[in-house]
């Protein structure tokens, strides 16, 4: 590689700067009013499938999914009206990490405390054990709580939740939820009335 820059330098030519790829925004402002026309001309149309997802107490419900099959750029999009497309409802990624960042820098693998950074004040976090355990989307005044669609993540604990579970509500900042070291596993932007 040193020597083909030497060579061109000596031609007079400069060796072509490669720029890198911009950062994957998980905002709210990135998905409103998109369509599945749109996220085609965006992400390419070979790039969007169509899943039946697992949800919570045993339903499943339809997603468009970008980047089905790579971890990093992975993104699902439910609808209002799945069969046209349009209509979004809800954005999500989730798993252990993700290219993606979403408002406020964001994203997962995020402890409690770095949530909390981003966003100003403690906030609750359900406790976990449950189908709805984990979840966190009440920012408590904070700048997640300003954002024009309203920004959930999910936790998941790594270690000792019992004293953080059920379903009970907890700080960001107790030692209960401190004890179970949970990390965010989802980040999902939810749309309304689009």
């Amino acid at each position: 590689m040193a020597v083909a820059a030497l060579a061109l330098a000596a031609c007079g030519k400069r060796e072509p700067q490669v720029q890198a790829e911009a950062p994957l925004e998980l905002t709210c402002a990135a998905f409103a009013g998109a369509s599945g026309e749109s996220l085609a001309a965006r992400f390419g149309a070979a790039n969007l499938s169509e899943e039946t997802l697992p949800g919570s107490e045993g339903d499943a419900y339809q997603a468009t999914v970008v980047f089905a099959d790579e971890r990093e750029r992975r993104l699902e999009i439910v609808w209002a009206d799945a069969a046209a497309r349009k209509g979004v409802r809800a954005v999500a990624v989730s798993g252990e990490q993700s290219g993606w960042h979403g408002p406020a820098g964001i994203a997962l693998g995020m402890s409690p405390a770095e949530v909390e950074a981003a966003n100003g004040p403690a906030f609750p976090i359900a406790g976990f054990g449950w189908d709805m355990g984990g979840w966190a989307s009440d920012w408590k005044g904070g700048v997640l709580g300003y954002a024009p669609c309203r920004v959930a993540v999910r936790f998941a604990p790594r270690g000792d939740y019992a004293a953080a579970a059920g379903e009970a509500q907890f700080s960001s900042d107790s030692a209960e939820i401190r004890a179970a070291e949970p990390r965010v596993m989802l980040i999902s932007l939810g749309y309304f009335g689009d």
